[in-house]
């Protein structure tokens, strides 16, 4: 996306986001996506790094309503984001296995355990290597995002300058250059950026 347009975006933002911090001081303005029986095979999420807002089918949501400091970091080149949230949002059932500690996701046929801190995980019980371990940070599980998204059968797309990713269906992937995914990229920074941590894309 063009720098300039990604300027003019925040500026817009910045103007916006006096209106959304007299709600963010003393509640959190917007829902939480996890955790409902909606059928999410098809759900498309945006995330940006160090924001602890989030779309989920255009719907704005937040990452983990308990803890604000729980938002999507870059580590090693790898964008890290909470399990529970990638998971649950894209129709997967998220669990935990405290003996070993394993993360378990499930959906339909297909179950992903991934230890923390290893550099392997399991699909349908085949082992495979992950050069970005799982870990735990702010109490919550944060996981690679792309590998999990492709486990689940999903495409991602990411935005260097937003520094937001979008995951989609693979029939639908996003490519962020024709006119219709970069309105929607707009919107979602407009909607999100009030909720960034620092208020700054570099």
């Amino acid at each position: 996306m063009n720098k300039k347009l990604i300027a003019g975006i925040l500026s817009l933002s910045l103007i916006l986001s006096s209106a959304f911090s007299a709600f963010a001081e003393d509640a959190t303005p917007i829902a939480y996506a996890g955790n409902d029986n909606s059928d999410k095979s098809t759900s498309t999420i945006a995330v940006q790094i160090g924001n602890y807002a989030a779309t989920v089918d255009s719907m704005l949501v937040s990452i983990d309503p308990d803890n604000r400091k729980v938002v999507p970091y870059i580590k090693n080149n790898r964008t890290y984001i909470p399990l529970k949230f990638i998971g649950e949002n894209l129709g997967a059932q998220v669990s935990w296995d405290s003996k070993k500690r394993e993360a378990i996701i499930q959906k339909d046929n297909t179950k992903v355990v991934i230890p923390v801190n290893k550099s392997y995980y399991y699909i349908n019980s085949v082992k495979h290597n992950l050069d970005a371990p799982a870990e735990i940070y702010q109490n919550r599980t944060f996981v690679p995002m792309r590998f999990v998204a492709e486990a689940l059968n999903m495409a991602v797309y990411w935005d260097k300058d937003a520094k937001m990713a979008v995951i989609a269906p693979k029939d639908r992937q996003w490519t962020g250059v024709n006119s219709i995914e970069e309105d929607l990229i707009v919107q979602y920074l407009i909607l999100v950026y009030p909720f960034l941590k620092d208020h700054s894309v570099d």
